[in-house]
């Protein structure tokens, strides 16, 4: 019994340039789709750290209960925004060297230094301990922002 040798049909060249033409076209899409997704998401953190800075300004002339409580509603907008999108450059950069996510621990101080922040303001401290909190909550959200 002789046995034939089996013979596969071959893929021509052309349909493997034009399938690695495809692949490369994907992938410049998908790399261009989350540098243009990236941008937009800094420019929206970008325009509500400053709107934290005016709310921040205000709140430190007037130290009103109601600048207190728009603060902290900014405040938490903001960590509500940089978590929702840096969860998904956790997975490849933002991890320490025990292998935890560097973000939680940020957000966690800052939650922290709101309630401290809060605690203070309704004990009627002295102004000087509640602007140094707010530039400590400033600190924080510029290092989650970078």
């Amino acid at each position: 019994m002789r046995i034939e040798e089996v013979k596969s049909p071959k893929i021509s060249s052309d349909i493997k340039s034009e399938y690695n033409r495809s692949y490369r076209v994907t992938k410049n899409f998908i790399d261009t789709f989350d540098e243009e997704l990236e941008q937009f998401h800094r420019d929206k953190l970008n325009g509500i750290l400053s709107e934290i800075d005016s709310a921040a300004q205000k709140l430190k002339e007037s130290l009103t209960l109601q600048d207190l409580i728009n603060y902290k509603k900014l405040v938490k907008k903001f960590l509500q925004e940089a978590t929702s999108g840096m969860l998904k450059y956790t997975k490849k950069e933002y991890v320490d060297a025990r292998g935890r996510k560097k973000i939680y621990s940020l957000v966690e101080k800052a939650n922290d230094k709101l309630e401290k922040l809060t605690e203070e303001f309704l004990k009627d401290s002295k102004h000087l301990e509640l602007l140094k909190m707010i530039d400590d909550i400033r600190g924080l959200l510029i290092d989650i922002y970078s």
